[in-house]
């Protein structure tokens, strides 16, 4: 339920009971002992079989897509809510469990499950909050849910890699806010674009100097607070700030609403 409005699937939740109570079934069968790989496959065609709608047999035909970062995600929303639920399921439990991959170990294919839940979300545009999904779980406080969160990011910022975006600008997105994988990449690829515009190093020159100034500033206990009064200013500092006066609640405005390629 939680997925499914995190998502805004709208999936009838009765439905959703249905495949959920129906989507392991097959995994009790002979074919299934005898082809794994067919779990879900044959799961979804027996539900056809018993008269199921194409809704719910597709979305358990469905479940263990995607397979890898090449393979296609769920078609339909109910699919989508099922493939990412189970997900989530696994991924909490292990490190509720104190199951965490270490190092290039992962026999529970964690980060395989992880890059699937990014990969259903990015291609879907879906909004999500991995924030939320975790406090409504309630079993990752603390340290574990720290390490769920690093490792998420880590996963996230592999998959933004192979879809060719630079380590820059990766870690750039990530490290203002990673809740929301669209919201994430909606971000990486407005930055993505303006850094290829004739002003953007300039821009990126003048505000590491700025940086660097005020850390200089701050280091040697000077004072740099902003200054309000307009008349203690110089001419060209009182007409930027009368600039950014203007431009900030449009700015805030466009970010707010998604628009990061005019913010």
């Amino acid at each position: 339920a939680t997925v499914n409005q995190l998502t805004g699937s709208g999936v009838d939740p009765d439905v959703l009971k249905c495949i959920v109570r129906w989507a392991k079934t097959d995994l009790t069968t002979d074919l299934v002992g005898e082809f794994p790989t067919l779990q879900g496959i044959v799961g979804g065609l027996y539900a056809r079989r018993e008269g199921a709608s194409e809704e719910i047999s597709s979305a358990i035909y469905d479940q263990y897509r995607p397979q890898g970062l090449d393979d296609r995600t769920p078609a339909s929303a109910a699919g989508i809510v099922l493939a990412l639920t189970d997900r989530l399921d696994t991924v909490f439990g292990c490190f509720s469990a104190g199951l965490i991959p270490s190092g290039s170990e992962d026999p529970l294919g964690l980060r395989r499950d992880t890059q699937g839940i990014i990969k259903i979300l990015l291609d879907h545009r879906l909004g999500f909050s991995f924030r939320a999904t975790i406090e409504a779980d309630g079993r990752m406080t603390g340290d574990v849910g720290d390490s769920l969160k690093a490792f998420y990011e880590d996963r996230m910022r592999h998959v933004l890699g192979r879809m060719g975006f630079a380590y820059d600008e990766i870690n750039a997105v990530l490290k203002t806010d990673s809740d929301n994988p669209a919201n994430v990449l909606d971000r990486v690829e407005a930055l993505h674009a303006v850094r290829e515009s004739p002003d953007f190093l300039v821009i990126a020159a003048a505000f590491k100097r700025i940086k660097n100034i005020l850390k200089q500033s701050s280091d040697s206990g000077a004072n740099a607070e902003p200054v309000d009064d307009t008349a203690r200013m110089e001419p060209a500092e009182s007409a930027l700030a009368e600039r950014i006066d203007a431009i900030e609640p449009q700015v805030k405005i466009w970010a707010q609403a998604g628009e990061y390629s005019q913010a």
